[in-house]
């Protein structure tokens, strides 16, 4: 018995290994491809393991990374966005969350505009959007610090405009339901737009950029 269950473990091991580098891969693929084809290929492939396997933790910044970068692509947004819903909805929620919080920290990430932009976008869109997911129990004054950190970098001008959306969004939909210090989050994340938006000249997006339909928003 002690040796089958040695097996198993080591089986077990080898299987997680496998899925960390087949999601490893494919992430990687679609962040530096520019064909659709094979950028929709491995979409479909990161949502069958969120779908009928068990997406391991150590892939989960790739594919979180992937996730948010394809959503600006028109052709593939839509795609992007139901592979996230559902990555969202499982144990790992939380922890997805956090690591697009920390992506939206890092000044490393300072120069991927369009990073950034689905960061901000799937934060918002799954905590106080229209595709709210209710298994996800965060507060919004623990999120919104990362989300301002946003127009403090140097190409925050890209984000801008989803970043004030989802700011005006979060008052409508909350009303006066803040707990603590979310209030004067919001005020201080609207403050630090306006002085700026005065100055800014918007980037022009590349082509294949899509403009985030508000419907799912």
């Amino acid at each position: 018995l002690p040796a089958v269950c040695g097996m198993c473990v080591c089986v077990a091991c080898v299987c997680c290994q496998l899925m960390f580098l087949c999601c490893r891969l494919s992430s990687t693929l679609a962040n530096k491809s520019t064909q659709i084809e094979i950028i929709e290929l491995c979409l479909d492939l990161l949502n069958a393991v969120v779908c009928y396997s068990s997406l391991p933790t150590d892939a989960l910044l790739s594919f979180v990374t992937t996730l948010c970068l394809s959503l600006n692509i028109e052709r593939v947004a839509r795609k992007s966005l139901e592979v996230m819903l559902r990555l969202l909805g499982t144990h790992l929620g939380h922890s997805a969350i956090y690591t697009m919080c920390t992506i939206l920290q890092e000044r490393s990430r300072g120069q991927d505009a369009l990073l950034l932009r689905g960061a901000v976008f799937y934060i918002s869109m799954s905590l106080w959007g229209v595709r709210r997911v209710e298994s996800l129990e965060l507060s919004f004054g623990s999120v919104l610090p990362s989300v301002r950190q946003v127009p403090r970098l140097s190409i925050w001008v890209l984000c801008q405009s989803h970043c004030n959306q989802h700011a005006a969004r979060l008052t409508v939909v909350t009303g006066g339901q803040f707990q603590f210090s979310s209030p004067n989050i919001i005020i201080s994340h609207a403050s630090l737009h306006v002085p700026m938006m005065s100055s800014a000249v918007a980037s022009p997006m590349p082509s294949f950029v899509s403009s985030l339909s508000p419907s799912i928003m």
